[in-house]
């Protein structure tokens, strides 16, 4: 596993295009988000929408991530996470998952959920090594024929999961 450096920003509309394109490379048609889509979460309020950069300036990968509320407690949803295929298993889920995270965090959120395809067994792993624990069942949840399973992670000491049960 090559670990380069990656640097990161905040994501912002001028790349909306490279995150559209990198988003067709790493989800099936139906499945990937439309330009008006990441448009959407790219303007939430409070969004942690972060983008890793490579040594040349490339786009190496992003992370969409917003605060919710549910009843008095604040919590987070990861919307996405790609990487491009040639930057993968170099350190580039990991930190952008670390910079979502920290910042949904110091912005009060006490658990973090996000969604991910029962086939996708590196991704649950992935996610299980982080400390996300597996939720429910999501039936048809990708494109009505893909399950999903939710999982969550507190983001703070005293936060519980189940937030989102």
């Amino acid at each position: 596993m090559d670990r380069k450096p990656v640097r990161l920003r905040p994501a912002t509309a001028q790349d909306l295009r490279a995150l559209h394109a990198l988003d067709q490379v790493c989800f099936a048609r139906g499945i990937a988000y439309s330009i008006a889509e990441l448009l959407y979460y790219l303007r939430k309020p409070g969004a942690a929408n972060i983008v890793a950069e490579d040594a040349a300036g490339g786009l190496a990968g992003f992370a969409l991530a917003y605060p919710v509320e549910f009843g008095t407690r604040r919590a987070a949803h990861l919307i996405t996470i790609d990487v491009a295929p040639e930057a993968r298993r170099a350190g580039v889920a990991t930190a952008l998952m670390d910079a979502v995270e920290s910042a949904l965090a110091a912005a009060g959120a006490a658990v973090m959920r996000l969604e991910v395809a029962v086939d996708n067994l590196a991704a649950q792993q992935f996610y299980q090594r982080r400390g996300y624990e597996r939720g429910k069942l999501l039936p048809g949840y990708y494109l009505g024929t893909l399950d999903a399973f939710a999982m969550e992670k507190p983001l703070s000491p005293q936060a519980a999961v189940g937030v989102f049960r």
